[in-house]
């Protein structure tokens, strides 16, 4: 099968789908952006798959490719090839994280309104949705595009070598129990709630540390926060750390938060967590929270902004926090449903199944079940 995917650059959250594609298809990954000064497409070049739209000996090649592969793929920055695509009336996705972060209303706005015609409504019988997000569906139903073509999606990054059987035991000696903040420290991500809520819990005798890896323009308000509220015992700031240290600390904490609000799309770090065996406290707004969270088992959702809500949860999570099954959970998510290689593997059925007209039996959960 010949399968092109089209997106700004070929980045980590994506990557591990991608190399699996290539395994078993002719795949061609096609970047519309030259980022290179940023870093963002260094990476990519010791993949032979992946060609530069932005180069223009290159434009050509991938026109073509768009108009003849069997599958096609689009991400971010491509509108103006998926039009090309639209054209030839063959089986094409669009992968999208939640369109209205901030509101539904904003589909009233003309500007955004165009946009989304192009993407989502004018589209023809064989276009399909990769949601990287359990708000997508809703969102583009409120545009008039079907949601029974909705497929659930999302990021797919690497997390490390994973965690070893006596790390994820180890994790049930923990005492007091370990919490975990990684991500910017920025109004968004809500990081007060976090701190909120260990002093509600340092309150009712439950005592805990927090470790908060990550740097941004509200450390210095939080760090306040932290001495105002006396947890400097408790909670300890170690600014940004490169992704092996954060694996270790995500190998050694039973709970990591995750508490932005509804501007955060999927959240990486929660696949990350989950893979190191680590249960997730998660936001409702957060984007992954409904296909990768499963209450009482792997981690609690609750709901944005309530730190009693968050509370209650991150007591039930320390009442579990001695049993190995929770940590065996949080690992299993990953290893055995979401990742690249059962992605890949789920796409290729499904994309032969439409293709062939065949009927489609549903996965129940994980990458490609219907949204």
């Amino acid at each position: 099968m010949k399968i092109v995917f089209v997106s700004g650059f070929l980045n980590n959250h994506l990557l591990p789908f991608c190399v699996e594609l290539a395994k078993k298809n002719e795949f061609y990954f096609i970047a519309t952006q030259d980022r290179m000064d940023k870093g963002y497409n260094r990476d990519s070049l010791q993949f032979d798959f992946v060609i530069n739209y932005f180069e223009e000996q290159n434009k050509q090649l991938s026109e073509n490719l768009i108009r003849e592969s069997d599958v096609a793929i689009f991400g971010g920055s491509s509108d103006n090839l998926l039009t090309i695509r639209k054209q030839t009336g063959k089986l094409s996705f669009i992968y999208t994280e939640r369109l209205f972060k901030g509101g539904t209303w904003r589909r009233f706005i003309p500007s955004t309104r165009k946009i989304y015609s192009n993407r989502f409504i004018e589209n023809g019988n064989n276009t399909y949705l990769l949601c990287a997000s359990s708000y997508v569906k809703s969102d583009v139903k409120l545009l008039g595009f079907n949601p029974e073509k909705c497929y659930r999606f999302g990021y797919l990054p690497l997390s490390g070598d994973g965690i070893s059987e006596e790390q994820l035991s180890s994790k049930c000696n923990n005492m007091p129990v370990e919490l975990l903040y990684v991500g910017r420290l920025i109004k968004l991500k809500r990081v007060n709630d976090v701190i909120k809520c260990v002093y509600k819990l340092t309150k009712l005798g439950v005592y805990t540390n927090l470790t908060i890896i990550g740097d941004g323009s509200e450390r210095q308000e939080l760090e306040k926060l932290v001495r105002k509220l006396k947890l400097e015992d408790r909670i300890r700031f170690i600014g940004f750390q490169p992704p092996d240290i954060v694996y270790y600390y995500m190998k050694k904490s039973n709970v990591l938060f995750f508490s932005s609000n509804k501007q955060e799309g999927w959240g990486a770090v929660v696949n990350e967590a989950l893979f190191n065996g680590c249960s997730v406290l998660v936001s409702d707004s957060c984007g992954s929270a409904k296909y990768l969270i499963k209450n009482g088992i792997n981690g609690y959702v609750y709901k944005t902004g309530n730190v009693r809500d968050m509370s209650l949860k991150a007591m039930e999570l320390i009442g579990k926090a001695n049993q190995e099954s929770l940590y065996k959970a949080a690992q299993d998510t990953i290893c055995q449903c979401w990742n690249g290689e059962i992605a890949a593997e789920r796409f290729q059925i499904i994309c032969n199944a439409l293709i062939e007209g065949k009927i489609i039996d549903d996965y129940s959960d994980g990458p490609m079940s219907k949204a």
